[in-house]
């Protein structure tokens, strides 16, 4: 019983520091609209965001059910979780949540990108879910809905792409 009580206070926890992340990106967001930059796939922002929160309770959903033992997932999961909120830090103001391109902006060449193509997908979004659905050992949410998660994520990809080739075409 112990234990329990630590991983429903560690997911307590995860679910608490999702809401402030969410509340950070719509601030850097303001700061990128007020820099004249625009919003790029509004209808894959909005399904996106709803499959992130769905993610999240149907999560929360399955550990509040069934409970989460203290298991050796509990740790894999909250590394995971670690590694997507130090991915946060290292994206640091680039990070959004949505998709924005700028004329004004310079393209991103550092040294993250030149590692991954996409650092946001890889170092946050797909270990911050896979972390939070091992963390909360929700096996359905992981399985149902982690590779419809993946398909929307590649729609992000081709319409970011788009996005950032159309702006840098016109410099």
């Amino acid at each position: 019983m112990f234990f329990t009580a630590h991983v429903h206070a560690l997911f307590g926890l995860v679910m608490v520091a999702r809401l402030m992340t969410v509340a950070v990106a719509r601030e850097k967001e303001r700061r990128l609209r007020a820099r004249g930059s625009m919003l790029a796939g509004k209808i894959t922002a909005h399904l996106m965001s709803m499959a992130h929160a769905a993610f999240y309770l149907l999560a929360a959903g399955e550990f509040w059910l069934r409970g989460a033992p203290f298991s050796p997932m509990t740790w894999v999961g909250a590394a995971l979780w670690l590694i997507a909120m130090l991915g946060l830090l290292a994206l640091r103001e680039v990070w959004t949540v949505r998709v924005f391109v700028s004329r004004r902006e310079l393209r991103q060449t550092g040294s993250l990108y030149r590692r991954f193509r996409h650092p946001s997908y890889v170092l946050n979004i797909i270990p911050e879910l896979a972390g939070v659905g091992l963390l909360a050992h929700a096996w359905f949410t992981v399985a149902l809905c982690l590779p419809l998660y993946v398909v929307l994520l590649l729609r992000r990809i081709r319409t970011e792409e788009d996005a950032v080739r159309s702006s840098f075409q016109h410099r």
